[in-house]
């Protein structure tokens, strides 16, 4: 896995937001130097809290609007049953298209987040790129804690396994597994 460069998230990641209360924060392209190499991982609090929700972007189509809630509907998003393996709570299903919005309930737990970064799961197992260095998709406008929503639009389907990556108040790292199946 060392040997392989590092995967762009633009190549599956049209657009990323996460909203924290009445704040809404377009995530933004960075080389991360941070993203993999902490001197020390510790367990991550977050969590998935609630079924993924699909959202028309063309909201000036009553027919997207339509769409969107028939998708919901026909759609099971998340399985939160605690007779669920563990390792497959974190599986996701989620529309792909750039008409489509997908909201992401994740709760952080207690702490402030101050650096959130997105990426590729398995490109913390690699080198980083020539520099050293991972792309993410970054946040950093505020300390993010609690339920925030991430809400992401993709533009093809398949799927992955995505990472996101926090770094607490007290400069411990925590990385979150998300396996995101996008569907048409």
């Amino acid at each position: 896995m060392q040997n392989y460069p590092p995967r762009n998230p633009f190549e599956l990641i049209t657009n990323a937001y996460i909203v924290s209360g009445a704040n809404t924060d377009q995530g933004i392209y960075l080389n991360s130097s941070t993203f993999a190499n902490p001197a020390l991982w510790v367990t991550s609090p977050f969590a998935i809290s609630a079924p993924p929700v699909v959202a028309a972007l063309g909201t000036d189509s009553i027919q997207n609007i339509a769409d969107a809630n028939q998708w919901n509907f026909d759609h099971l998003t998340w399985n939160s049953s605690t007779q669920l393996a563990p390792p497959l709570r974190n599986m996701i299903f989620l529309r792909v298209g750039a008409q489509w919005q997908n909201n992401i309930a994740i709760n952080l737990g207690g702490l402030n987040y101050s650096d959130l970064q997105l990426g590729f799961l398995d490109n913390a197992g690699t080198r980083g790129d020539y520099a050293g260095t991972y792309p993410v998709i970054s946040w950093t406008a505020r300390a993010y804690t609690g339920a925030v929503t991430l809400e992401l639009t993709a533009s093809q389907a398949g799927q992955v396994r995505l990472g996101l990556r926090g770094i607490d108040g007290a400069g411990n790292y925590s990385m979150f597994e998300i396996v995101a199946i996008f569907v048409p």
